[in-house]
């Protein structure tokens, strides 16, 4: 993983490989030994929520936008639902960071 101070771009890159279908639980495993307790127990959150919730999500960001989000790249779509799943699930990651991570992570990976 290239992301070895960062929880979320961690989570994303998994959230991406799973869609191409991988399993998380390989990633999973050799990305949170680099990390703290935690951090390695956000990104398991992170992750194992993200894809828990994956339908609800969608549901939710496609209603509140233009383009449906299957129609987005994978990148993006990974990036929109992280970022939603932290706002809608997570209370105790103020919606900005959960906002601001998701803008840098689009400013690298996302079109």
């Amino acid at each position: 993983m290239a992301h070895k101070d960062n929880p979320r771009g961690n989570a994303l890159e998994i959230l991406r490989r799973v869609e191409e279908g991988a399993f998380a639980d390989t990633y999973l495993e050799r990305t949170r030994q680099d990390f703290d307790v935690r951090d390695s127990a956000f990104i398991l959150e992170l992750v194992y929520g993200t894809l828990r919730n994956r339908a609800l999500l969608d549901w939710i960001l496609n209603r509140f936008s233009a383009q449906p989000v299957e129609k987005t790249d994978r990148w993006t779509r990974n990036i929109l639902r992280l970022g939603a799943y932290q706002m809608l699930f997570l209370d105790k990651v103020p919606v900005s960071a959960a906002v601001d991570t998701s803008v840098d992570l689009a400013k690298q990976y996302g079109k």
